[in-house]
């Protein structure tokens, strides 16, 4: 048996926390023991003003059993410019973020894979007295660890941050730092 799931559109709100999934052209499937969601179209607005566009989908095999996800999101590149709009707390921000997450394996061992960049970053934060400009960040997720391959900004005009950092994990959980 096979059954198929069309949406048009889904809105789920929260605590001020709202997603809302626009229409997909193709159905959700479920099929003999797995379930195909095809990439579908979301808009995420958290309740301190912080809103994103985001693509996700996957498939999710032996459900009846051993549940195994292969599930991606994607964030749109978002670009920093409305941040200060947005928050109260900051004056000014530039920069473009872009991020991707794979989420693998059965619920019991569930790995992760993807990464996060910041290029060409720039914050004013309101009661800081120094701009934060030039900054780059690049992380990478793989199972077992959290990588920030490089974190760097310029501080004022003299000043700089650098940062480098591995963090293991299990799953979900920090198992170190």
């Amino acid at each position: 048996a096979e059954v198929r799931l069309f949406l048009e559109q889904l809105e789920l709100e929260k605590s001020g926390q709202r997603l809302l999934v626009k229409q997909v052209a193709e159905p959700l499937v479920l099929s003999g023991d797995a379930l195909r969601v095809p990439e579908l179209p979301l808009e995420a607005r958290l309740s301190t003003g912080l809103k994103a566009k985001l693509f996700a989908g996957g498939t999710i095999d032996n459900l009846s059993t051993k549940p195994t996800f292969d599930l991606a999101v994607q964030l749109e590149p978002v670009d920093l410019s409305a941040l200060g709009m947005d928050l109260p707390q900051i004056d000014r921000a530039e920069g473009l973020v872009t991020a991707q997450l794979r989420r693998g394996g059965p619920l019991s061992e569930p790995t992760l894979n993807g990464g996060l960049s910041l290029e060409r970053g720039a914050l004013r934060i309101r009661g800081f007295p120094l701009p934060i400009e030039n900054i780059l960040v690049k992380v990478l997720v793989s199972p077992g660890e959290i990588q920030v391959v490089q974190a760097e900004a310029q501080v004022g005009s003299t000043g700089s941050v650098s940062l480098q950092a591995h963090i293991p994990v299990h799953g979900f959980e920090i198992t170190g730092a």
